[in-house]
């Protein structure tokens, strides 16, 4: 038999304790935080809703290994201070409220181990930055692009064109909760019914010539004065 000599004994042990190494690191458990807000979005709309101010947030903490959630313990931080009264035994989900400043942010982390501190796992911190809400002006018509961003529409004269304005992004649970003022060409547009404030129908007679002119909406949550925003669109007008 072969025997070893020192050099390829010490490459077995590199070797073998590089294997260790890896398995054990593979095996380390990790905790994964998921969030998710109220805020309103329209139901067709493809993303995720968004935090503002004032808004309700929900953190979930799941680990990557089998466990009882309800037998693991957590402690909650926000911002490196403990939440105590979030914390303990099966608490695997934070609630809290933002604040009312947009330019505060919020690091969210969880410290999770068992009853016999077997282990004890931290998550990566989770940063929560509240958004203010938006509204967009939309209409089914060529639209004027930049940088793939829709700055405005052309819009035939002599006809009918309904501008809608869609937000996102509000405490609210439905758009019926905002209140809107339209502005066109630096005037304030008269509605034809108060049944659909978010839409402006806009009816311009026939043009020998183009003109540009401004609209505006301005969407406001009627429950809360700070919510409120804005759009501009240039709308081209063509004979």
């Amino acid at each position: 038999m072969k025997k070893i000599n020192k050099k390829e004994y010490l490459l077995l042990l590199i070797f073998f304790g590089l294997l260790a190494f890896s398995f054990v690191r593979g095996q380390t458990p990790s905790i994964n935080l998921t969030w998710s807000t109220d805020t309103y979005i329209p139901l067709d709309y493809p993303g995720k809703a968004l935090p503002t101010r004032g808004s309700k947030v929900e953190i979930i903490a799941n680990v990557d290994f089998e466990a009882n959630a309800q037998e693991l313990i957590y402690t909650w931080l926000i911002n490196d201070k403990i939440q105590e009264n979030k914390s303990g035994r099966g608490r695997q989900t934070l609630e809290f409220n933002l604040g009312e400043s947009l330019s505060q942010e919020y690091r969210i982390k969880a410290n999770i181990s068992d009853e016999k501190k077997s282990f004890n796992i931290s998550s990566p911190d989770l940063v929560i930055i509240p958004q203010k809400p938006e509204v967009i002006i939309g209409a089914k018509f060529q639209p004027i692009e930049t940088l793939s961003l829709i700055k405005g529409y052309i819009v035939p004269s002599g006809q009918n064109t309904r501008f809608i304005a869609q937000p996102y992004f509000f405490n609210i649970n439905s758009a019926k909760k905002l209140d809107y003022i339209w502005e066109f060409g630096q005037e304030r547009a008269i509605l034809d019914s108060g049944d659909n404030p978010n839409i402006f129908n806009l009816e311009i007679g026939k043009l020998d010539i183009a003109i540009i002119r401004d609209l505006t909406v301005w969407a406001k949550n009627r429950d809360n004065a700070l919510e409120k925003t804005s759009a501009t669109l240039k709308i081209n007008i063509i004979p």
